[in-house]
Formats: C-alpha cells, sequence, structure tokens
C-alpha cells in the first residue's frame, strides 16, 4: 500500500468556512439533482430553488432531524449539501440513493467529528471505520491514507500537511471517483432545493407515563405565556 500523503490543494479547503459548523455532502454517478434528492427521501411536490441564503432561512424553520439539501449536477455526478442534520450521510439512506449506481457520502460533525461512507448497487462497501480496522475500501482504494485522513484528529492536519478536514475529505471524492464539488454554484447558484430527514419526537414530559400522575395544569412559575410548540412568531423567509 502507498503510504505517502498525497498533495492537497488548499483551494479546497473552502468548505469548512462555508458551511459552518457542520456538512453533509451525498455524491450519486449519473443520476439526476432532483431524482438524488428524491431517493434522499424528498417529497417532489416541494422542491424550489434556494441559494445558500435563502437554505439557511428556511433551515432556521425546521424541526430538529430536518435539513435543507441543494442539489446539482457536476461532470456526471449529482451532489447534494448540507450544512446542518446528517440524512444524507445515513448509511440506509446512501443504499437507497446508491440503488443501480455508486453513491458518496461526506461528513463533518460540528463536534470536529468526520466520516465517509461508500455504497455501490445498493450496498454500503466502504466506511471510515471498516477502512481504519484494514478491511476493504471499495472504490476508494488506497485513497483515505493517501489524502491523510485516516488517523486524523478532528481538525488536526497531518504532519507537514496543514490541511483540514474539508480540504482532504473532497480530496478523497475527487481522487477516488473523480467527484468534485463546484465552489461556485455551492456558494452562488440558484440550485434545486427539497427538505430531507426524519422529524425527531419531542421526550415525554417528566412524570407521564404508566402510574405516574400527570404534573399539575398551568405553567411553571415565573413561566411567561408564549406561542406553543411549533408556531411561528415571525414571517416566513421567502425564495424565489
Amino acid at each position: 500500500m502507498d503510504t505517502r500523503h498525497t498533495v492537497i490543494d488548499p483551494g479546497l479547503a473552502w468548505l469548512d468556512a462555508f458551511c459552518e459548523p457542520g456538512y453533509r455532502v451525498t455524491f450519486a454517478h449519473r443520476v439526476a439533482p432532483r431524482e438524488l434528492l428524491t431517493r434522499m427521501g424528498a417529497d417532489p411536490a416541494t422542491f424550489r430553488r434556494r441559494d445558500a441564503a435563502a437554505a439557511e432561512q428556511a433551515q432556521a424553520q425546521l424541526a430538529w432531524g430536518l435539513s435543507v439539501a441543494r442539489a446539482g449536477l457536476h461532470e456526471g455526478w449529482a451532489y447534494a449539501v448540507e450544512s446542518t442534520g446528517g440524512h444524507g450521510s445515513g448509511r440506509e439512506t446512501l443504499r437507497r440513493v446508491s440503488c443501480g449506481t455508486r453513491a458518496l457520502a461526506l461528513l463533518r460533525a460540528a463536534d470536529g467529528g468526520w466520516g465517509f461512507v461508500l455504497a455501490e448497487e445498493g450496498e454500503v462497501v466502504a466506511t471510515r471505520e471498516s477502512v481504519s480496522a484494514g478491511r476493504g475500501a471499495g472504490a476508494l482504494g488506497d485513497w483515505p491514507w493517501r489524502v491523510g485522513l485516516l488517523g486524523l484528529l478532528a481538525e488536526e492536519p497531518a504532519s507537514g500537511q496543514g490541511a483540514g478536514v474539508g480540504a482532504r475529505l473532497l480530496a478523497l471524492a475527487d481522487g477516488a471517483l473523480g467527484a468534485r464539488l463546484p465552489r461556485e454554484q455551492v456558494e452562488w447558484g440558484w440550485l434545486v432545493s427539497a427538505e430531507v430527514g426524519d422529524v425527531c419526537p419531542p421526550a415525554a414530559p417528566v412524570g407521564i407515563g404508566p402510574g405516574v400522575p400527570a404534573p399539575a395544569r398551568g405553567r411553571p412559575q415565573g413561566v411567561g405565556a408564549g406561542p406553543g410548540p411549533g408556531v411561528v412568531t415571525g414571517p416566513e423567509g421567502a425564495a424565489s
């Protein structure tokens, strides 16, 4: 195995700065952007074009577990970018996305954690964990090592390389699969978008359960009146 690190283009580091504090990028080969969103679970009736600012406004109004994914097409690969949420990097989602093709998901979490998942023909064939354990990397080959991802601690770059996680993840997609994320489209383009993910149910109130009395009615002392859960108190951000 070639253990030499590939020189990372510092220009690839833009994704970490653009999508703070984290992101999910999903690639699918020879799939249309709308089809990619549909495979990720989006309702085609909700598709609309958004730029990055409009997506951020829409994201702020979503329930926990949902995210706005913006999708485009570049050099034969559809891509979907989420600045929050983890739906695009889920293994079950990627299995659906990869039916009849190849798909790759890249993840950079808010806590500095990161990962990747490769799926082909509906089956997951490589993850960060499997590759780290020495199992097959599929079409990724030795690229996780070549770009210095494995063994990388959060934002700490490999010795002498000076490139962060985002640059290395994009170098992995480019080097192994030829999947490239077009910066100009992602930063400035009006791309087709939709909500993806699953709403996380709220935790049961304390005191509610079999044989447990419900708390007294009314608000806790010192808590003022306000709108109920899910009530929008301001105008919705609209994007044309």
